[in-house]
């Protein structure tokens, strides 16, 4: 099976990704190798290997990052590819080493409620302020007349 390659892009990529002039010279010639196995004539290898070698590389091109360089990071939720790329250019303007992080939430977070202990506000509460506002409680209602009794339990409030 052939497949199409962009043999200008290729050497460029191996010119800008290699870190050692011995390491480049080896992904050329793998890369020679490959195009010799798909059957491009040696000629025209030369021809694109001879041209990609007096190119200069060009200054806008991206630069492996210092190792030693200190980043701070800032978490925030994702709000767009847009807003993203606003906020890393005004860092980046400014001189700051800031990288962005995005905090992932699952959607349990996102459906789950807080579940905070609410005071009682009746006037006449018969269970008498204590834990009436409670969530998931197993409760128990006696019959005044003739000493029956329910015993249920709820996720509801008490009240």
């Amino acid at each position: 099976m052939r497949t199409k390659i962009n043999i200008k892009n290729e050497r460029n990529r191996i010119n800008h990704r290699c870190s050692s002039p011995t390491k480049r010279n080896s992904h050329q010639e793998k890369f020679d190798n490959l195009l010799r196995l798909n059957g491009y004539p040696q000629h025209s290898i030369d021809k694109t290997h001879i041209s990609t070698n007096n190119t200069s590389v060009p200054t806008n091109t991206r630069t492996l990052q210092s190792t030693n360089t200190e980043w701070l990071y800032l978490t925030t939720p994702f709000i767009s590819e847009k807003f993203d790329h606003k906020l890393k250019s005004i860092f980046k303007q400014e001189g700051f080493n800031i990288r962005i992080v995005h905090k992932s939430n699952t959607l349990r977070q996102a459906l789950r409620t807080k579940r905070t202990q609410n005071t009682c506000k009746l006037t006449n509460c018969i269970i008498s302020n204590t834990k009436c506002c409670q969530r998931g409680v197993i409760y128990k209602v006696t019959c005044h007349k003739c000493s029956s009794f329910y015993i249920g339990s709820t996720i509801r409030q008490l009240h």
